[in-house]
């Protein structure tokens, strides 16, 4: 099994543990899920969502300076960044949502 350590294996969960063979998982499945990003919906459930969404994705926006400070990138350039995400999650007039891929399995022994 050749392992892909890339974000586009995040789409490829269920197959990588059916690789594992049998007797290690079951009942192996996935989804996707769009989430709204900001409380644009009318919906209220996907409001809610959207909203948390948002919040969450404003937060997770300083979690990732060390990742591009140590790439290489300026603090200049960083900052930014982080500014314009930030414009353009409190100030977007776009829809926009987030797609989640979600997956799930039973673990069928123990190791």
């Amino acid at each position: 099994m050749v392992r892909n350590p890339s974000i586009a294996s995040v789409e490829r969960v269920d197959e990588i543990l059916r690789e594992l063979g049998d007797g290690v998982w079951s009942s192996v499945s996935t989804t996707l899920a769009f989430i709204p990003v900001g409380a644009w919906s009318t919906n209220a459930i996907e409001q809610r969502a959207g909203g948390l969404m948002r919040q969450s994705m404003l937060h997770a926006i300083s979690s990732t300076r060390p990742l591009f400070l140590s790439r290489g990138f300026s603090v200049e350039d960083v900052e930014r960044l982080a500014e314009g995400l930030r414009a353009e999650l409190e100030e977007s007039r776009i829809q926009q949502y987030m797609r989640i891929c979600c997956a799930w399995a039973v673990k069928t022994r123990a190791d």
